[in-house]
């Protein structure tokens, strides 16, 4: 694996404090018995059942321990970083997804995860390279193994990248070119859907992106509970929803309109702070 770890080191995806960081993790990895390493295995199974079952924090504590014990074992490292995203704290995030990658370099998934980790950390330039790397290395083919890059996650990789080029680079042409290539192949890819209808409102066709985000709302049934970019662009940072001086129920009021345009389902009438807790959370600079 030296030369993809040199690969991962050129692209940045990993640094090589990282790198020495978890080399020298090896070393108490190494000393592990057999039947330690099998009583450590019953651990992680059970921390499986408790991750899948929603108990982040059960889980967490027993993945830990593991870790504590192994430092480089990558299902660990790699839940523990899908747990620490999700609470927002892009920094642990960061780290456990940096080391999992040196410990298996070949796992492009994970330099997908890292990927969107940066990107909510607005550290765009080495996100996008990394999403670049992970749709460069897609071959279309994965062989059934888990490790390599995916169609779904090869489509994922090319929304976050039109999302880039959208947002960042305000290429609102690329962005569309890069939404079409994933909606041609498969027209019910949620992320890139989402997206397009960002790309709708900064074109000024609110209405139709409403109706897409219909669709996307329909297709995804927990969409409400997750960051969304249409939310962000019905919302951008100068929107008086932000004012500082106003209150907060005169600034709903105001934006009601623009909640109803995007609000032609009924759970996201009911529950449009789960993506706007998490919008005013990132503004507020809380991802770091």
């Amino acid at each position: 694996s030296e030369p993809l770890l040199r690969q991962r080191l050129e692209s940045k995806a990993v640094s090589q404090d990282t790198v020495d960081r978890v080399k020298s993790d090896f070393a108490p990895h190494d000393h592990l018995s057999t039947e330690q390493i099998a009583t450590l295995e019953e651990k992680v199974k059970a921390a499986h059942k408790l991750h899948v079952t929603k108990d982040d924090k059960g889980a967490e504590v027993i993945y830990q321990e593991v870790l504590d014990a192994d430092p480089v074992h990558y299902e660990c490292l790699t839940n523990l970083a899908k747990i620490a995203y999700a609470r927002s704290e892009y920094g642990r995030a960061k780290e456990l997804f940096e080391r999992a990658i040196v410990v298996k370099p070949h796992f492009d998934k994970t330099v997908y995860h890292l990927a969107v980790v940066l990107h909510d950390m607005k550290d765009f330039e080495r996100s996008q390279n990394l999403f670049n790397e992970v749709v460069q290395g897609f071959t279309g083919e994965t062989d059934g193994r888990a490790e390599k890059c995916d169609t779904h996650t090869y489509h994922n990789a090319v929304a976050m990248l039109g999302l880039i080029h959208q947002q960042v680079h305000g290429d609102h042409e690329k962005a569309g070119i890069l939404y079409n290539t994933v909606l041609t192949k498969n027209p019910d890819h949620v992320l890139t859907l989402d997206h397009k209808c960002s790309l709708l409102v900064w074109k000024d066709d609110r209405e139709e992106a409403a109706k897409l985000h219909k669709r996307v709302c329909s297709l995804d049934p927990n969409h409400t509970k997750k960051v969304c970019p249409y939310l962000d662009s019905l919302f951008p940072q100068n929107s008086e929803l932000f004012h500082p001086i106003v209150n907060l129920p005169d600034r709903l009021d105001k934006c009601s309109s623009d909640f109803e345009r995007g609000a032609k389902k009924k759970s996201w009438k009911n529950h449009p702070w789960r993506s706007l807790k998490k919008k005013i959370r990132r503004m507020a600079g809380s991802e770091s």
